[in-house]
């Protein structure tokens, strides 16, 4: 039995309403995670620069509440697939920085090693802001699309 236009059209008018997001909130804490990691990496550059001698403790302890927030948005998140990719690049990125300033390198080393990961943790807070940008200009452009062709 063919369907009539009026159920077609109720359908398709159903199929055109713009329907929320499931995903908002990890969106968010995703740009929180960003910022967070950005001002991270911050604090750990100006400490590698101003403080010479407490450099090791401090990106050890830095280093060791990054992995454990990065591997629960990694594994218990619901983003995408580009958001877990970044939260577990900081993660391996914490747990080297963990095991070089730890026991590995001497003093001297594991400065400039925690230097660098402070380094990283600014890139990939950039990474996640500019991710997170991109989403919501894509989904800005298609609701400017859809209104200029109705």
């Amino acid at each position: 039995m063919p369907r009539s236009r009026v159920s077609w059209l109720l359908t398709t008018a159903a199929l055109s309403i713009p329907r929320r997001a499931k995903r908002t909130p990890w969106r968010r804490s995703f740009a929180a995670f960003g910022l967070t990691v950005l001002l991270l990496g911050f604090l750990v550059v100006a400490c590698c620069i101003a403080f010479k001698g407490a450099v090791v403790a401090f990106g050890i302890s830095i280093a060791v509440a990054v992995v454990a927030v990065t591997a629960l948005m990694a594994f218990w998140g619901r983003g995408p697939r580009v958001d877990a990719v970044v939260a577990l690049t900081v993660c391996a990125l914490a747990a080297w920085t963990i095991v070089a300033t730890a026991w590995t390198f001497p003093p001297g080393a594991a400065r400039w090693i925690a230097f660098g990961s402070g380094l990283g943790y600014m890139l990939a807070g950039v990474v996640a802001l500019v991710v997170n940008e991109l989403r919501t200009v894509r989904v800005v452009h298609v609701l400017d699309v859809r209104e200029l062709t109705r």
